[in-house]
């Protein structure tokens, strides 16, 4: 009796660490689709809106109409259900062709309030990423999204 319970402790030992892996991706993957499915609620806004982005104070209370599920925009990896993206303040009522594909729009963010923004000094990596460094996304003008960690935030930053 004791040999099969070994057995199968060992070989679930051995695979619970690629499970962790895959869900800790899968919840990176969730992350990305939904500051993606921000972007596009963005591009429609700023559409809309003489091709301006929105004014930080309230940049979510203005794309979550272009949204089908406005919910608080929380991401997979969090376990609480507070927001988890902020806005880059110097986006603010910027026009569009001003914030190129380098120039941040939203990012994820330790602010965990609506309509949160700055200048990403609340940036928060919350995904594993090689060499052991935490990555976080960073939704960029052109639509993009991109996994930074912490040491290229200064980068992102620059072309405010």
């Amino acid at each position: 009796m004791l040999l099969p319970l070994l057995v199968v402790t060992v070989i679930a030992a051995t695979f619970f660490p690629a499970f962790t892996q895959a869900r800790d991706r899968a919840r990176a993957v969730a992350c990305m689709n939904q500051q993606r499915e921000i972007g596009m609620a963005m591009r429609l806004y700023v559409a809309d809106h003489d091709e301006r982005y929105p004014p930080a104070a309230s940049w979510q209370d203005g794309v979550s109409e272009y949204q089908e599920d406005p919910g608080p925009y929380r991401c997979g990896a969090d376990r609480d259900t507070l927001p988890a993206y902020a806005f880059f303040r110097g986006a603010s009522r910027k026009p569009s062709a001003a914030v190129t594909g380098t120039h941040p729009v939203t990012f994820e963010s330790s602010l965990g309030v609506q309509n949160g923004s700055d200048l990403m000094e609340s940036f928060e990596p919350r995904h594993p990423g090689a060499g052991g460094n935490e990555l976080g996304h960073v939704l960029f003008g052109d639509g993009h999204v991109e996994a930074l960690p912490t040491s290229e935030v200064g980068r992102a930053k620059g072309n405010r």
